[in-house]
């Protein structure tokens, strides 16, 4: 009884120690002549031992996304290049005045899933 006590309050821990947040701007970048969305986030750390679970570190990321092909305000996951050794992206990504709606999801061809992204919301589009 003992032991099933101390899993449930493991798991209990473990469950409420998320970290990875989705700030709320979205920004416009250019590199080299190409414009880019750029999105920003906090996500937690990998952890391969038992003591870094409860530290709960996190990390600042970013996710940048070209604006090749826009229709209407419309990028679709489709048309959005993606490196060899990467699944395609389906679903899309709404422009609409000063907000983007993020709404991607992986084509995992290996295991025939479709997986939502971590940077699918609402974001506030701001011009740098």
């Amino acid at each position: 009884m003992l032991v099933i006590i101390i899993v449930g309050i493991f798991v209990l821990i473990l469950s409420n120690r998320n970290g990875s947040k989705n700030y709320n701007d979205a920004f416009v970048e250019k590199n080299n002549e190409k414009s880019f969305i750029k999105l920003r986030g906090r996500r937690s750390q990998m952890v391969h031992d038992p003591i870094s679970i409860f530290l709960g570190k996190t990390y600042d990321d970013s996710l940048l996304i070209p604006l090749e092909k826009m229709s209407n305000g419309i990028i679709k996951g489709g048309d959005i290049p993606r490196e060899k050794g990467y699944y395609k992206y389906s679903g899309n990504i709404s422009i609409n005045g000063n907000k983007i709606i993020v709404s991607l999801f992986v084509e995992n061809t290996d295991d025939k899933i479709v997986e939502p992204v971590s940077w699918n919301g609402e974001y506030n589009l701001m011009k740098k």
